[in-house]
């Protein structure tokens, strides 16, 4: 989540947000805390109050309950599902007068640990929330009334049986209800034989949780077969699933399969599963790293293995999730050289439902050299663009010794469904080079190219090359330079809107170099100068490749003073002139500073320039009183 600042197209923007957040123990078992926060920025004004606390006995029995209010509308809020590229804007949902309340209470029982005993005697879990139409929060707009509730119980029966089950409800005023029931029962049996038996009944709306293709219930059973001799380091299992009773809207689960695990050495063991059924062939492979005290790690990779909607669970660790976003994982290093990392991410509830899997390695051959590699692909279901189908790698290159400092990475992302065949480039390159004690070069390329087949306003590129130098003499530590030159390109996508209100921004193109140098001339008295020089082009619009050229230079003169310890007085001149305004400004600033300890310093201080020294930044607002946080190395 990102919260940007913009510059209205017109008139302006005046304001303010305050908030902060505290909570304290009252003995060992309860806490209590306090939230509130005050946004003053016109038509989003907003006040939001919340209280919370939590009585806990022990890690996994405890209550806990929290309840919060707003006044006003504060922001809507924009989603993006391809970085950026396009957005769906959710308008604000409170209103101007009105409160609106949240509250939720959950609890949880561990009955070994109210028992004071060791081992797994059963857990229960419940919880309740509500919110008010208009309840507005960051990342919460609630637009009707809207109640949430679930609980889930796990118990084992004896020593060979464990049973397990779990009901959610989610009720929206304007959308209606979403309902999901499921109940797992595993048996062990002689000779190494297990069975697990699971069903599962849920009744999808469309259009809540920004689900656009499910809708109707489905009622879904599973039974899988194990076999694990006693003795042996390995183990299979045959699974099939079955739908029992679907509406017309919703699509059947079936599915068959069958698995093997065998256990590599006493710590690390490998799984492969296949199966096959109405959502397509599956394939499972599972490397599983385990550490102690029933904690594991493991890496896989899941081909079109669509059965998140089954009713075992788990029936490996790429479903045991059907709802909010969950990301399970691990790295494992199988020697000083090569580790490979797995990771699978299952969003549900979210404004892009989705199942991603992915697949990496990264490969140290020396201690100079790092290379690295992924691979992901998966599905997105969003209300807004409708089902499409992604698919991303990566390839890395790292090198590094004392004097040189090399990385670069290219990201490949292809995206296909309905109005949708986007292709998208990533290149992100870093070096440092120790030359000698006295001189270090710096560089950064980044490039990022998004190509869309059915649309050119779909496109959108952005360059970034830096290339800079920096001279200390050793000899002479009274001497700095700083020298910079910076190359941008922009084509901004459509769904982003620039500061002048813009939503299909002009191609730029711009070149900016600075050399900054400062010299001490005592121990209390510094002087320095800085130039800088912008040529910047702008097409005509969006498609035109004719540009107009605007030049710029800016030339500044500085001077710090410390008149006594730990306090910092700056003084600057400044001069801009612009070739295509043919206008020339003056300016200056002045600032107080305090040092904090060795390594960072607060300063206030005044601009009567309305430019800043920062050539990218073409908004002349720079005026004005400011505050300052320097850190230092």
């Amino acid at each position: 989540m990102a919260r940007y600042e913009y510059t209205p197209a017109v008139a302006s923007l005046d304001g303010y947000t305050l908030g902060g957040r505290g909570s304290a123990w009252l003995g060992d078992k309860i806490r209590i805390g306090l939230t509130a926060q005050k946004e003053t920025t016109d038509t989003a004004d907003q006040t939001l109050l919340g209280a919370d606390a939590l009585l806990r006995f022990g890690a996994g029995t405890f209550v806990r309950g929290e309840i919060a209010q707003t006044d006003g509308p504060a922001f809507g809020q924009a989603n993006s599902v391809d970085g950026g590229l396009s957005f769906a804007d959710i308008a604000a949902t409170g209103v101007v007068g009105r409160n609106a309340r949240a509250w939720k209470v959950e609890a949880g029982v561990d009955l070994a640990e109210l028992q004071d005993r060791a081992g797994d005697r059963g857990r229960a879990s419940a919880y309740f929330e509500r919110f008010d139409a208009g309840f507005a929060a960051s990342s919460q707009l609630t637009q009707s009334d809207t109640t949430r509730w679930g609980a889930a119980l796990a118990l084992p029966i004896g020593s060979v049986t464990q049973a397990s089950a779990k009901y959610e409800e989610l009720k929206s005023a304007a959308a209606g209800t979403r309902r999901v029931a499921s109940f797992d029962l595993s048996q062990k049996f002689a000779r190494g034989f297990d069975a697990k038996l699971g069903v599962r009944h849920d009744d999808q709306v469309q259009g809540l949780l920004f689900n656009s293709t499910e809708s109707g219930a489905r009622t879904d059973a599973a039974i899988q077969l194990g076999y694990d001799p006693t003795g042996k380091n390995w183990s299979v299992y045959a699974f099939g699933q079955a739908t029992l009773q679907s509406d017309a809207a919703r699509s059947d689960n079936s599915r068959i399969g069958a698995g093997a695990k065998v256990e590599v050495s006493d710590r690390s063991s490998l799984s492969a599963e296949v199966s096959g059924g109405e959502g397509g062939f599956g394939a499972d492979i599972q490397l599983n790293r385990r550490y102690g005290q029933g904690s594991e790690a493991y890496v896989g990779y899941a081909l079109l293995a669509d059965r998140t909607g089954t009713g075992l669970e788990p029936v490996n660790l790429f479903t045991r999730s059907n709802r909010g976003t969950l990301t399970v994982g691990a790295r494992h290093k199988f020697s000083s050289a090569l580790s490979i990392y797995g990771e699978n991410r299952i969003g549900h509830g979210g404004t892009a439902p989705s199942t991603m899997r992915s697949f990496g390695a990264k490969f140290d051959p020396t201690e100079k050299l790092s290379i690295s590699a992924s691979y992901e692909n998966g599905r997105i279901d969003d209300a807004t663009t409708g089902l499409f189908r992604r698919t991303a790698g990566t390839l890395g290159f790292g090198y590094t010794t004392k004097d040189v400092q090399f990385g670069s990475n290219v990201e490949a992302r292809f995206e296909r469904g309905v109005g949708r065949d986007q292709t998208v480039w990533l290149f992100r390159n870093t070096a440092s080079v120790q030359v000698n004690p006295d001189w270090r070069a710096l560089g950064r390329l980044n490039v990022a190219i998004a190509e869309d087949e059915g649309s050119s306003l779909r496109a959108a590129d952005y360059i970034e090359g830096v290339v800079g130098f920096a001279y200390r003499p050793v000899l002479n530590d009274r001497l700095n330079v700083l020298a910079r030159v910076n190359h941008f390109q922009d084509l901004g996508p459509v769904g982003q809107i620039t500061s002048g209100g813009e939503t299909s921004s002009p191609k730029q193109r711009s070149t900016i170099g600075v050399i900054d140098i400062n010299y001490d001339l005592s121990k209390s008295l510094t002087i320095g100068g800085k130039y800088g020089y912008r040529q910047g082009k702008v097409s005509l619009d969006r498609t035109s490749d004719q540009f107009v050229s605007s030049n710029t230079h800016l030339a500044i003169l500085r001077l710090d003073w410390r008149p006594v310890k730990q306090w910092d007085a700056v003084i600057e001149g400044r001069y801009l002139t612009n070739d295509l305004a043919g206008d020339a400004r003056w300016g200056g600033i002045a600032a107080l500073y305090r040092h904090l300890g060795n390594y960072a310093k607060i300063g206030v201080g005044y601009s009567v320039s309305d430019f800043s020294d920062d050539l990218t930044d073409q908004s002349y607002s720079s005026k004005g009183f400011f505050v300052n946080l320097l850190g230092k190395f």
